[in-house]
This record gives structure tokens, sequence and C-alpha cells, in this order.
């Protein structure tokens, strides 16, 4: 029995509903170095829509062995519904790499191409030496391009990780809004939402992530048997959805949290890069919708 036809007890994703949310046609794909280098156009641009909002979401892993065990790119465009987003999925990627500059060069390639506004990452163990890296600026050697540093926009110490030219002149005290702008005249743009997993938020963001599967506000790619390429993107979202799949749930006494669990056969990096990435765009819908201009901190071209 294939794992996209197995049945789990207590699963927590309903196969149908992510059935019916494949209905993307169009992919994106980043621009090859010759074509970059050339200055041509990337002929799988996506053109933005008025009001639409992009991010790329990040999950890193530390390559032990697993083949299971790989870092995970999602892109994701936050088309404006009124005063939600319609979350589209048009790329994924994963990759297994355990040099953290490699990682980084990926995730700010990405940036770039796709045109992202925000980046979306896992800071903790791993992730803190790739934040570490971009925070910094990153020299891509194969494109021969320098991409500018990237700070956080949600913390503080993290913000502080950036380059230091003229950081000591910045108060420290003053609040998050204020200090990611001072950042920004610094030449550092406060673009990165981290994410710090632990047992509460990872139940906040699958019980986020599964509404709005279920309110039908999530697009991924058409399945591979719709379309001739059968390559990525479309077979990383075949994965996703199978990782999706094969996720059982638990749920903990006196806390009425959630706990996922993952076929270890399988695991969950891209379902994590894309529930955080969408966990992200719950959090923008709520500042739009308080009027919390310190979540609309970046400045992009």
């Amino acid at each position: 029995m294939s794992e996209m036809n197995r049945e789990y007890k207590n699963k927590y994703f309903d196969l149908s509903e992510l059935r019916k949310s494949q209905r993307v046609g169009e992919p994106f794909y980043p621009q090859d170095t010759v074509s970059f280098k050339n200055g041509s156009k990337n002929r799988y641009a996506i053109a933005k829509q008025v009001g639409e909002v992009r991010a790329v979401g990040c999950n890193f892993a530390f390559v032990a062995g697993e083949e299971n065990d790989r870092s995970s790119l999602v892109c994701m465009r936050l088309i404006e519904d009124g005063s939600e987003y319609r979350r589209v999925v048009p790329y994924i990627e994963t990759f297994r790499s355990k040099i953290p500059h490699e990682q980084a060069v990926r995730v700010c390639r990405l940036y770039n191409d796709f045109d992202a506004d925000y980046i979306v990452l896992d800071y903790t163990n791993y992730g803190l030496s790739i934040y570490d890296e971009i925070s910094h600026g990153v020299y891509d050697e194969e494109r021969e391009v320098e991409y500018a540093p990237m700070g956080c926009m949600n913390n503080k110490r993290l913000l502080s990780y950036a380059r230091d030219v003229g950081i000591d002149a910045i108060d420290l005290s003053i609040n998050l809004y204020g200090f990611a702008k001072a950042m920004n005249r610094f030449g550092i743009n406060p673009c990165i939402y981290a994410v710090q997993p632990n047992q509460m938020l990872n139940s906040k963001v699958a019980i986020d992530f599964k509404k709005n599967l279920t309110n039908d506000k999530i697009d991924f790619l058409t399945p591979c048997s719709n379309v001739q390429n059968h390559e990525s993107p479309f077979a990383e979202t075949e994965e996703l959805i199978n990782e999706m799949n094969g996720l059982t749930y638990e749920l903990k006494d006196g806390t009425g949290t959630i706990t996922l669990k993952e076929n270890a056969e399988i695991g969950k990096d891209r379902y994590s890069s894309c529930s955080y990435c969408s966990y992200f765009a719950s959090q923008l819908e709520r500042a739009k919708q308080e009027e919390m201009a310190e979540f609309f901190i970046t400045e992009r071209k």
C-alpha cells in the first residue's frame, strides 16, 4: 500500500481536503545562474498582484545520515482577500547540506528571485547558524553577488546579531519597532520573522494551518498526474501532501494543546516550512485588522 493511500489512526489532516486544495497550475522556479549573470529576466517569474505579500518559509536540517532529514524552503504568495490572505504555494525545494553558508545562499537567492518581502525562519539549533550568516550579509560565489544583511523583525536580541556598523549609536531600550527602523537606516532589512518552536506554538501553528485549509484559504500546485512535468516543484508538493497525510495527533490532557507525530519514514520538513509560513500570514492578517504598523517595517526596493 502506498504512503498516500495508507490510513493512519488519529490522522490530523484529511486527504480529500488536501487534494481539493491542489488547484494551482502555474509554478515558480528560481532563476538559473547563466540567465542571472547575463541579466536576463526569469521566465518563470510571477508578477505580483496589488497588495500581494510574499514570504519564504525555512526549515533547516543538519545532515546526519537520515534520508528524510532535509532542509526545506517554501515560497508562499499571500493574495489579499479583504482583510485576510489567500495562501498560494507555487514552489518548494528540499536539499541536504551541513554547511551554513550554502544554506544561507539558497535562502537569499530564493528571497531575491521570488521577490519576497519576508523570511520565516526557525532559528533554533542549526537555524541560528544560518540566521547569523544572513544577518551579516552573504556572498554568492556562483552568481558573484553579495546579498545585503537581513535582520529579525520580532526579536531585538536576534536583530542585534546583524552587521554592527553604527549599532552602538542605537538606543537598545527603544521598542522593537523603533529598533528595527533604526537598523534599516544602517542598511539592514528587518524582514525575518523568527520562530522558536515549543509545544504551545507548534499546537497553535497546527490548529491555524488546519483551520485555513478547511476554510479553503490554501492553494497548492496541481497533482503530478495533471501535468507533464513530474519534477520539482510539483513532485515536492506531492511529498508535502504525503507528509501531511501521514501526520497523526495526540491531545495533551490539561493543556488543550495537540502534538503532531510524523511518520518516521516520511518526516515533516516541508510541512514545518509551510505551516510556519501560513502562521506568519495569520499574524499579518491580525496586524492589518488591528492596524499594527510594527509588522510592516520592511522597505523593499
